[in-house]
């Protein structure tokens, strides 16, 4: 039942991710899939303390601070590069290390911002349709989460 949680929450995430990129406007990703990540956490199990659950408030707004920007202490690109996007998928998978105080997953937190950082980087990088890439962007940031269920 947890994979199913996980694989429903990743085609949200990336749906949602999608959704900012378009005129809909920004916020469906910005609040949409960071409150998907807390939630995927709780529903997987991986929050199951009170203090676990109280962490999450400072993580998703953490994380909504990670996804609004793309350029973080960088000044704006003309053209946004590899290590851009790797930046952001850093910030935005770092962004729930409060948690990580109250479960204890240092090694799978560390495991999953990597994954984040080059995953997030190579998708952007190598795939030139915007609807795709956003929506594996979402994707991996929601998918990653599965890292702590190991």
């Amino acid at each position: 039942m947890k994979l199913i949680v996980l694989l429903v929450g990743a085609i949200l995430g990336g749906v949602l991710n999608r959704m900012g990129g378009t005129s809909l406007g920004t916020k469906w990703r910005d609040l949409g899939v960071s409150a998907l990540s807390c939630l995927v956490l709780v529903l997987t199990g991986v929050v199951h303390t009170p203090i676990q659950y109280l962490s999450l408030l400072p993580c998703a707004l953490l994380m909504y601070g990670a996804l609004t920007t793309y350029r973080y202490f960088l000044p704006k690109p003309k053209d946004y590069k590899f290590y851009h996007y790797s930046l952001h998928g850093f910030m935005v998978s770092f962004a729930i290390f409060p948690l990580m105080f109250f479960t204890g997953s240092w090694l799978w937190f560390g495991v999953r911002v990597g994954v984040c950082t080059i995953g997030v980087g190579l998708v952007s990088h190598l795939i030139d349709k915007d609807w795709l890439e956003e929506f594996l962007r979402g994707f991996i940031l929601v998918a990653s989460l599965g890292l702590f269920l190991i």
